[in-house]
C-alpha cells in the first residue's frame, strides 16, 4: 500500500494552482513557439536565397571558347552563351606558341586583348586570329610582316601541339580557364561560322593577309 505524504499533495496542488507556475509554462511554450518560428523563417530565407542564386546562375553571362579553323586560319572563338551581357571581359593567352609566335603583330594583339576590357552581348561571339594554318603556297602575315609558307609550316610543326592556356575574366567575378592547342580545333563543318565573319575577316586584313602565289 502506497502512502502519499499529504504535504507533497498539498505542495503539488499549490504549485498547479499558482499563477507563477502557469506563467512559467506559458513563457516556456512561447519560447518553443518562437524558436520553431525562427527556424522556419531561416529555412524559408535560405530557400529563397537558393532560388535567387539559381535564377542568377541560369540567366547570368557565361563565357566559353574554342579554336576554330577557317580559311587557312586558326581563330579563337569567344562566345557568351548566357542570357545577359558579359562586361569587363579580358582575354589572356599564354604558352610557348604565344611567347614564341612567328608574328610580332599577332603577339601584340594578344597583349592588347589582355589589357582591354570589352563587352560581349548575350548569344554573340567574338573571333580573334591565332595563327595561319598549314599552307601549300604563297606567304602570309600582316602587310608589313610576312613569312613564306615553308616558314609558317615549320613553326606549326614545332608548336601546333604545344598547349595554349586561355584565361578569360568577366563581370568582375567570373573566370573561364581552358588549355587547348592549335591541333585541337573545331573545323568549319562542326562550327557554324556566322555570315558576318566575312566582314570581320576584312577588318583583320592588317593582321592576317594571305597571297596565293609568290
Amino acid at each position: 500500500m502506497i502512502i502519499i505524504n499529504c504535504n507533497i499533495i498539498n505542495g503539488l496542488q499549490n504549485l498547479i494552482t499558482s499563477s507563477t507556475f502557469w506563467t512559467a509554462i506559458s513563457a516556456i511554450a512561447t519560447f518553443i513557439m518562437a524558436y520553431f518560428t525562427y527556424k522556419t523563417l531561416v529555412q524559408n530565407k535560405e530557400q529563397l536565397n537558393d532560388i535567387k542564386k539559381q535564377r542568377l546562375e541560369d540567366t547570368r553571362a557565361r563565357i566559353i571558347c574554342h579554336l576554330v579553323h577557317w580559311h587557312n586560319t586558326y581563330l579563337l572563338k569567344v562566345e557568351n552563351t548566357g542570357k545577359e551581357p558579359a562586361y569587363n571581359v579580358s582575354i589572356q593567352l599564354s604558352g610557348k606558341p604565344i611567347a614564341n609566335h612567328l608574328f610580332e603583330t599577332i603577339k601584340n594583339l594578344f597583349k592588347e586583348l589582355a589589357e582591354k576590357k570589352i563587352i560581349i552581348p548575350a548569344g554573340e561571339s567574338n573571333y580573334y586570329i591565332i595563327s595561319p594554318s598549314h599552307l601549300n603556297e604563297g606567304y602570309a602575315g600582316p602587310s608589313n610582316e610576312t613569312h613564306f609558307y615553308s616558314d609558317i609550316n615549320k613553326w606549326l610543326e614545332v608548336y601546333e601541339n604545344e598547349p595554349i592556356n586561355i584565361k578569360i575574366n568577366y563581370n568582375d567575378k567570373y573566370v573561364y580557364e581552358e588549355t587547348s592547342s592549335l591541333s585541337n580545333y573545331f573545323t568549319k563543318g562542326l562550327v557554324i561560322i556566322p555570315n558576318n565573319l566575312e566582314q570581320i575577316a576584312k577588318s583583320l586584313t592588317e593582321i592576317n593577309h594571305t597571297i596565293k602565289s609568290k
